[in-house]
């Protein structure tokens, strides 16, 4: 079984400081808790009183705040067709270009996080292939 590429202290902080708005934060949520999931799986299942318009346009946005991501084309368990599986990522929002831009001590503080994960990532890996080649 593969594990998902996701991360609870990235979910609480996206959270809890309020890093995405909150139809976003919905979404991003649904496939948290209960991804990979179709767009229409996440409107029909999880999000049934939002407007199915206002959910599909919400996918492109997270995915260009690299907060999602495209996993897999699959058979969709409700409109039957093959559609992408969208999953969370375990990084924190990138603000999208339209938006407010942070400030360069926000980027820094950003980008050192994203090493560091980048670091335990590589060396998880590491420590994997040391055990297979024995």
């Amino acid at each position: 079984m593969k594990t998902r590429n996701t991360s609870r202290e990235v979910y609480e902080r996206i959270k809890s400081e309020g890093l995405l708005s909150r139809l976003r934060f919905e979404v991003y949520e649904v496939l948290f808790q209960h991804g990979p999931l179709t767009a229409s799986e996440t409107w029909y299942r999880h999000l049934p009183n939002r407007q199915r318009s206002s959910i599909s346009a919400r996918f492109s946005e997270l995915e260009a705040m690299h907060v999602v991501v495209g996993t897999k084309e699959r058979r969709c368990g409700y409109t039957n067709n093959n559609a992408i599986a969208w999953d969370v990522t375990a990084n924190l929002p990138v603000p999208l270009a339209r938006e407010k831009s942070l400030t360069k001590d926000q980027e820094i503080v950003i980008l050192r996080e994203e090493v560091e994960r980048l670091n335990i990532q590589l060396l998880d890996c590491k420590c994997e292939l040391a055990l297979r080649l024995g």
